[in-house]
């Protein structure tokens, strides 16, 4: 992999949705010899699991680079429009932002748009409906060495048609001036929209009003998780962001909880032992941001891991309970932060995925589950919660062929406790790698994965839209 600079850490990441295998504490290979139609063991497609029969596959389309228009298209995340109208997907176009518009079985693209706000690389993150009903991504724009959130206002026409505004700080002397917006939701209890992401090298919240064009002048509300909350909340030090190597702290998902408050997670480059440790983490506001609550993900709350990262989030059994999916990993983070790319440039080998629930107070781990396999690339990015259960994805990779699948488990919740997985599936083709960006649960009830491919060389062929029903 080429590298690339820390703001492509996430996406790269984003995309890698994930699905797992959840173990405790023992190693085993749960990819045994395959394909084989015979062994029920072997993953889906498979006639012979029981698992596969109750996956039925509504439509499987490939929307190759050229129908994109890009040499290299990404997906990110995806929006389902009202009234059967089709997808609405936020991703990147070789450099720059971008926007397609597909039709309800994915079978044709409606509209494709790209749009660059500094030249150098754009790219979007997030994407949402707000209560004025207008279509919003977020992302960002870098100049230089310098990136700012990017938010855009979409027309699922035309794609392209809209108003583009940035967020971005002013404070002088920071080396770190990396703003990026990586999740964007629509506030249920006001006209304003929420983006979670990174300002001034930190974590951040933000409130945006709505009926302006949500630019640096309409910010209503904004907590920064720099190192001194960091500290006091939590009594971990994180790493300066005035200094190189350039640390990576952001907020990678923000959802919206029943009581209107706001619940976040994502990652932060600790100080340890003269080298720094990414640590996950989880952060409860109520609705105006007051009453923070921040958590620390680690080897203190049962994830034995030198390294952890979070990606997703769900609320569990009506606020009582929340989870989170992320992955682990040993070995020293690189030195070179700033020109590392994710996985290629770390030098070990090895994630996991990771499912944390915990409470809905103090935020303590109520209980965890931990993909341990034998492949090297296995880690949970995206969760989606189905009421009494839920489903965690991402990919798996097979060794013996170096093909990567999107698996997904259902799993259910009894009590403090997470259930073993009740299904196990898997979707992708044998000469393909396949990185899912996003899973939703559709209008119909039926359920959509949106997955990034590229051949076995790792040059991209585009997007493809998987609906199925379990």
């Amino acid at each position: 992999m080429k590298k690339q600079t820390p703001i492509l850490f996430l996406f790269l990441l984003s995309i890698f949705f994930a699905s797992c295998d959840y173990k405790e504490t023992v190693f085993e290979d749960i990819t045994p010899p395959c394909p084989d139609d015979t062994n029920p063991a072997c993953p889906c497609p498979n006639p012979s699991n029981p698992d596969c029969a109750t996956v039925e596959i509504i439509f499987n389309e490939l929307l190759s680079n050229s129908i994109l228009g890009c040499g290299d298209g990404k997906s990110n995340e995806v929006l389902e429009l009202n009234n059967n109208s089709g997808y609405l997907v936020a991703g990147r176009c070789d450099a720059s932002g971008f926007i397609f518009h597909v039709n309800a079985d994915a079978s044709q693209l409606i509209c494709n748009g790209t749009q660059e706000l500094l030249t150098g690389f754009n790219f979007f993150s997030s994407i949402a409906r707000t209560s004025g009903n207008r279509l919003v991504t977020t992302g960002y724009t870098q100049g230089g060495n310098n990136t700012n959130v990017f938010n855009f206002l979409i027309s699922p026409i035309a794609c392209n048609m809209g108003d583009q505004s940035e967020v971005d700080n002013t404070t002088p002397n920071i080396i770190q001036t990396w703003d990026h917006g990586n999740s964007i939701i629509q506030d249920a209890a006001s006209d304003n929209v929420i983006v979670g992401g990174k300002w001034e090298g930190y974590p951040f919240l933000v409130r945006l009003t709505d009926n302006e064009n949500m630019a640096t002048d309409d910010i209503e509300d904004i907590i920064v998780l720099d190192s001194t909350f960091f500290k006091s909340q939590t009594g971990v030090t994180i790493a300066s962001v005035n200094k190189f190597p350039i640390a990576g702290h952001e907020i990678t998902k923000v959802i919206q909880t029943g009581d209107n408050g706001f619940l976040a997670t994502g990652f932060v480059d600790a100080e340890e032992n003269s080298e720094y440790v990414k640590k996950a983490f989880l952060l409860k506001t109520n609705a105006d941001f007051s009453g923070p609550v921040l958590r620390v993900l680690d080897a203190s709350t049962g994830l034995n891991y030198k390294n952890t990262w979070g990606f997703d989030l769900m609320e569990i059994d009506n606020g009582n309970a929340f989870g989170l999916v992320g992955l682990g990993f040993d070995g020293q983070t690189p030195q070179d932060l700033a020109n590392a790319g994710f996985p290629g440039d770390y030098p070990q080998t090895t994630f996991d995925g990771i499912i944390v629930m915990t409470n809905n107070s103090d935020l303590s781990t109520l209980d965890t589950k931990t993909w341990l396999s034998n492949s090297g690339l296995d880690f949970c990015t995206t969760v989606l919660d189905l009421g009494d259960k839920f489903l965690a994805a991402g990919p798996a990779k097979d060794e013996s062929s170096n093909a990567v699948y999107v698996r997904v488990k259902e799993y259910s919740k009894s009590g403090n406790q997470i259930s073993a997985a009740i299904k196990d599936f898997q979707f992708g083709e044998t000469n393909e790698i396949s990185y899912p960006s996003d899973i939703i649960r559709t209008n119909d009830g039926e359920l959509l994965v949106v997955v990034n491919v590229s051949d076995l060389s790792g040059s991209s062929k585009g997007v493809r839209f998987i609906k199925f029903k379990m």
